[in-house]
C-alpha cells in the first residue's frame, strides 16, 4: 500500500496520537455502516507524520458527506461531539490535581482506562469533522461553489471568501477565545494603572511582587487567569503558562503599545449572517449546511482546546509513572495505553525498548488491525510512505482561502515553541499548522500559511477571529520558503507567491 501524508508536525510521542488509529477503527460502523480500515502514524525523532488511504478516505469523506445532506446525520455529528468532548472535559476536571502518589497502581489503572475510553470517544466523533475537510475539502468547496453560483445567478458584487468566512463564524466562543478576551481586560487594566506601567521593565518577579502588595485585587485577576487558563497553550506536551510568563506579557504588549483589538458582538454577527443570507437568497437546504458547518467549527476548536486540557491534566498521572518505574517523561510518553495498563498490573517493559521508539516507530491500523512497530520493522513500513516530489523553484503556491486579504512581508518558518522568537511584528507566519499554543505570537503576524488544513482547521478560524490573511493546505510552503524570504500573500485568490530579492 502508497501512504499519503496529511498531518506532519514536531516534537511530539506516541503520547497522545496513541488514541487516533483504536478511535477510527471501532464505532464507525454502528454509526455509518463501515469502520475505517487503514491509518498510519509514523514517529522519528519527535517528528510526526499522519498517512492515510487516499482512496479510503476519500470514499469515507463523501459518504458521511452524503449522510449529512440527506438526513439528521450532521445533527447526530453535533450531539456526538457535545456529548464525547463535554465528557473528556468534565472527567479531566475530575482527575485535575489529585494526588496520585496516594493511588494504588490498580486504582492508577482505573484512571487510565477511564481517561483513554474518553479520549477515544472524541476523537472518533470528531473525525466526522476532519474527514470532510482533511485531503479533500469536500464540505467546503460545495459551499463555496453554491455561493459563487449564488452571486452569479443574483448579480452581486461580493467577495465569496469573505462571505463564506463570514456565515461560517461560530456565534459561540471557545476556551482560547475566551482566554483572549480576558487576557485583552487584564492588559487595558495593566496600562490604565499608571504605577504598574512605570514598572514595565521590571523583572516578571519584581513586577509580581510589586502589584501583589500594592494592588493585590488585580494580582488576585493575574493569579486567576494563570490557574483558569495555564493549559491553553499546551497543546501535546507542555509547558503550561505561568503567572511571571503572564506579567511579562502585560509588560511586553505595554511597550510595544499592542491596540486591544474591538471585536464584534455576539448578536451583531448573528444579525450581520442573517443579512449576508438574505442578500445571497440562500435557500433552506443550504441555510442548514452553513449552519452544521458553523457548529462543526465551534466543537472542533472546543475539542482541540479540551484535548490541551487533557494532555496537561494527563502529565500528573504521567510523573507518577515516571517516580514509580524509573522511566523518563518521554519515555513514558511512548507507551501504548494498554501497556500502561499491563505495567501496573506488574508486566515490565524495558526502557531500551521505549527509547527505540524515540528513534523511530510506527503505529499503522492495516485492514482493520492495528500494530505497533519500531527498529527495522518501523523502517521497512515507513518506506511505503510517498514521498512530495517538491518544485524548489516554484514561485507561486496554491491553498485555500481561509480569511481574505493581501499582505507583503518577510516569511518566518515556525512549528515548535522554541522558534516563536523569530516573528516579529507583520512577519508572515509559516507553518505545518497552527496550534493553540502559537495563539500569543499569531497576534503579531501579518499573514498566516499553512501546509495543512481546511475551512475547520485551527488557522482558518483564529485567523477569521483577528481579521488576519490566511491561506492554509499549500501542502509544502514549510517545505520551499525559507526563514527571512519575502512573499506576498493574496489570501483572496488562496496563492503564495516568492518575490524577489
Amino acid at each position: 500500500m502508497k501512504w499519503k501524508v496529511i498531518v506532519e508536525d514536531d516534537k511530539v510521542n506516541l503520547f497522545p496520537f496513541i488514541y487516533w488509529p483504536d478511535a477510527y477503527s471501532s464505532g464507525w460502523k454502528e454509526i455509518i455502516g463501515k469502520n475505517l480500515q487503514n491509518t498510519l502514524l509514523e514517529f522519528r525523532n519527535s517528528k510526526f507524520r499522519y498517512c492515510i488511504d487516499k482512496m479510503e478516505w476519500k470514499e469515507m469523506a463523501e459518504m458521511v458527506f452524503s449522510r449529512i445532506k440527506n438526513s439528521n446525520f450532521g445533527e447526530k455529528i453535533i450531539e456526538m461531539n457535545k456529548e464525547s468532548v463535554l465528557g473528556l472535559y468534565n472527567y479531566c476536571r475530575e482527575i485535575h490535581e489529585k494526588d496520585f502518589s496516594f493511588h494504588t497502581n490498580a486504582e492508577l489503572k482505573e484512571v487510565n482506562e477511564n481517561y483513554s475510553k474518553k479520549m477515544i470517544e472524541a476523537n472518533r466523533a470528531g473525525l466526522f469533522i476532519s474527514i470532510l475537510e482533511y485531503e479533500n475539502n469536500i464540505l467546503s468547496d460545495n459551499l463555496e461553489n453554491y455561493l459563487k453560483e449564488q452571486r452569479e445567478k443574483i448579480g452581486l458584487q461580493i467577495n465569496v471568501p469573505e462571505a463564506f468566512a463570514m456565515l461560517i463564524t461560530p456565534r459561540k466562543d471557545n476556551f482560547t477565545q475566551q482566554e483572549i478576551e480576558n487576557y485583552h481586560k487584564l492588559l487595558k487594566e495593566f496600562k490604565e494603572n499608571k504605577k504598574i506601567v512605570q514598572r514595565k521593565n521590571d523583572s516578571p518577579k519584581r513586577l509580581l511582587g510589586f502589584i501583589e502588595k500594592s494592588f493585590p485585587k488585580f494580582f488576585e485577576k493575574i493569579r486567576q487567569h494563570a490557574k483558569n487558563y495555564c493549559w491553553i497553550r499546551y497543546n501535546y506536551e507542555g509547558p503550561a503558562f505561568t503567572e511571571k510568563e503572564l506579567a511579562q506579557k502585560l509588560a511586553n504588549d505595554t511597550i510595544s503599545g499592542k491596540k486591544i483589538p474591538k471585536r464584534i458582538s455576539k448578536e451583531e454577527l448573528a444579525k450581520e449572517q442573517e443579512k449576508l443570507a438574505e442578500r445571497l437568497k440562500i435557500d433552506e437546504k443550504h441555510r442548514r449546511l452553513f449552519s452544521l458547518t458553523m457548529e462543526y467549527m465551534y466543537w472542533k476548536t472546543l475539542r482541540r482546546d479540551v484535548q490541551s486540557f487533557a494532555f496537561f491534566v494527563f502529565e500528573t498521572f504521567q510523573n507518577e509513572v515516571v517516580k514509580r518505574f524509573g522511566f523518563s517523561l518521554k519515555e513514558t510518553r511512548q507507551l501504548h495505553y494498554n501497556e500502561m495498563n499491563a505495567l501496573l498490573d506488574g508486566k515490565k517493559i524495558e526502557k531500551e525498548s521505549l527509547q527505540e521508539r524515540q528513534k523511530h516507530s510506527v503505529y499503522i491500523l492495516e485492514n482493520g488491525k492495528t500494530s505497533l512497530l519500531s527498529g527495522n520493522d518501523a523502517l521497512e513500513k515507513s518506506r511505503e510512505i510517498q514521498e512530495e516530489e517538491l518544485d524548489l523553484q516554484a514561485k507561486i503556491l496554491k491553498g485555500n482561502c481561509a480569511m481574505p486579504g493581501k499582505v507583503v512581508g518577510f516569511a518566518k518558518v515556525i512549528n515548535t515553541q522554541d522558534q516563536f522568537f523569530k516573528l516579529q511584528e507583520n512577519d508572515i507566519l509559516v507553518s505545518f499548522a497552527t496550534t493553540p499554543d502559537m495563539t500569543a505570537i499569531i497576534k503579531k503576524a501579518g499573514a498566516i500559511v499553512t501546509d495543512q488544513g481546511g475551512i475547520t482547521c485551527h488557522a482558518a478560524i483564529i485567523s477569521r477571529e483577528l481579521k488576519i490573511p490566511c491561506v492554509v493546505g499549500t501542502k509544502i510552503a514549510t517545505k520551499i520558503i525559507k526563514d527571512g524570504e519575502r512573499i506576498e500573500v493574496d489570501a483572496s485568490d488562496g496563492t503564495v507567491k516568492r518575490l524577489e530579492d
